[in-house]
């Protein structure tokens, strides 16, 4: 979701949501598709900020973890706690045309 903040700043939030898989048999656990792929998700969820110049955008990003795909302290999803722990969280930054 994307929104005006002042003149050429917008700010955005996200979601994603994902993994990857074979089609073949893999040594890693969890690696082949299987129709449990939805309980192999990852997801994430982030903000940020953009400067839209017309005809190039200049993106920095903060994504956060919220679900592993695999079992970490014996559950897959994120405490408000363990994702606060993140801090700034995962920084992209990218010079991009707008779309």
């Amino acid at each position: 979701y994307r929104f005006k903040i002042w003149w050429v700043l917008e700010g955005a939030l996200f979601g994603d949501a994902g993994n990857i898989w074979s089609l073949e048999e893999t040594d890693q656990e969890g690696g082949k598709f299987t129709p449990q792929f939805l309980n192999q998700m990852a997801i994430a969820a982030g903000w940020g900020l953009r400067w839209d110049f017309t005809y190039f955008k200049i993106r920095f990003d903060f994504g956060y973890r919220v679900r592993d795909p695999y079992k970490t302290e014996n559950k897959y999803w994120y405490t408000w706690d363990r994702i606060k722990d993140q801090n700034i969280g995962n920084l992209q930054v990218a010079v991009n045309y707008p779309f």
